[in-house]
């Protein structure tokens, strides 16, 4: 990473952290209605990934100000020699993969209440492992489906979170597929 300053390697956690804490306010569309909620009900889980999120944006963020400029740091010790392909400036981090997932994240946000949980979320898990480098077609098919299926089960069925249906015809579409699916 000797070819880029630090804070060039401080944008992408930095904007996670950021952007954790600029999104809590929007978890609902009433703010004031997650102050009365406790426990484990529709704000929960959204509020504990932002956490999440912020939590391990901040980790890296001290870990790229503690790492050493030269010699790799804490990614090269990592990743065994060889497995991973190595970026194009020949470094071992990829700023314009981060940069990209950055923008697929954005995307997910916006895309949620137009296409819905559902099919956003699985768009979203296949995009993420084709940026992966994955592509084994029986992946890119198979993990977005079984694991949007398993978090519309966990979340809708079980959480009873109401997630994005969707507008129009992809909220119809959604509903059909939960009651297809035994959800509803």
């Amino acid at each position: 990473m000797a070819h880029h300053p630090l804070l060039l390697r401080l944008l992408a956690p930095a904007l996670l952290l950021a952007g954790s804490v600029l999104a809590a306010p929007y978890i609902v569309q009433d703010p004031e209605m997650l102050a009365g909620l406790s426990g484990t009900g529709p704000g929960f889980w959204p509020k504990a990934m932002l956490w999440g999120t912020g939590v391990c944006a901040a980790l890296w963020l001290v870990a790229e100000v503690l790492r050493p400029r030269r010699g790799g740091g804490l990614a090269a010790e990592a990743v065994p020699e060889g497995t991973v392909p190595p970026a194009p400036d020949g470094s071992d981090y990829d700023m314009t993969r981060a940069i990209v997932g950055l923008v697929f994240t954005l995307l997910y946000g916006v895309l949620l209440p137009i296409l819905g949980f559902p099919l956003a979320t699985l768009l979203f898990v296949a995009a993420w492992l084709f940026l992966g480098r994955i592509r084994r077609l029986s992946l890119l098919v198979l993990v977005p489906v079984l694991g949007t299926l398993t978090l519309c089960y966990v979340f809708v069925l079980l959480a009873r979170m109401p997630l994005e249906r969707g507008a129009g015809a992809m909220g119809e579409a959604t509903v059909r597929l939960y009651q297809l699916l035994g959800i509803y």
